[in-house]
């Protein structure tokens, strides 16, 4: 979603989307980089990326675009599969790796929606309030966002950890394009709202997430 032209809905959708920049995704990174470190690859150490500082993950694009769109990237954690002798295998190690960030952002949501149910929206003033909803809504995206198999997303490398060792290499071969293929279905809702594929693919899974830990919107 775009920023609105209401100013009251501008200002905490903006604060929640830096939030997100600044804590959410970094947390998201750094549950990758954990991941593979306990895992047995010191790669993500060696670079600097089992880090919580926010310079160390923002891509300058991707941020942009969280803050203009609500949908972006981080720079990738590097990982050497052959180095995560944790798993069974190479595959198991990377799709372990990769749903890490995932999973942080859905805890993050969790915990936040936790502070909710105890009561947050009933001493905060509507903006703190605002704010506390949009955040836990876009960790719910970002964590479905991430999920989509499709190449550099998380979700590409959880599929290929656990299809067919041949559909795997079929994924792989998609890698070099994946990037454009992602930028295009981001941009294209704000070209053509009527075709927002990308929010047809993550926004239900959102909505029934967001209502399950929230209950109100």
């Amino acid at each position: 979603m775009l920023f609105p032209t209401n100013l009251a809905e501008f200002l905490p959708l903006l604060v929640s989307r830096l939030i997100l920049l600044l804590i959410a995704g970094p947390i998201h990174e750094f549950a990758h980089a954990w991941s593979a470190y306990k895992l047995g690859d010191r790669t993500s150490y060696a670079y600097g990326r089992l880090s919580l500082n926010p310079l160390d993950h923002i891509d300058p694009i991707g941020g942009l675009m969280i803050l203009l769109g609500g949908l972006g990237w981080f720079k990738p954690v590097p990982v050497n599969p052959y180095q995560l002798r944790g798993a069974a295998t190479a595959r198991q190690g990377m799709a372990i790796t990769a749903i890490a960030g995932p999973i942080a952002n859905l805890l993050l949501a969790a915990i936040m929606a936790v502070f909710w149910r105890l009561g947050i929206n009933s001493i905060s003033s509507d903006f703190v309030g605002t704010i506390f909803k949009q955040f836990i809504w876009l960790n719910i995206i970002l964590a479905m966002f991430n999920m989509i198999p499709l190449p550099p997303l998380d979700g590409s490398k959880v599929w290929m950890g656990i299809v067919p060792l041949e559909w795997a290499a079929k994924m792989a071969t998609l890698e070099k394009y994946g990037m454009f293929v992602l930028m295009a279905l981001i941009a294209l809702p704000w070209m053509m709202p009527s075709l927002d594929l990308m929010g047809l693919l993550i926004y239900s899974p959102t909505a029934w997430l967001y209502q399950l830990l929230v209950g109100v919107w």
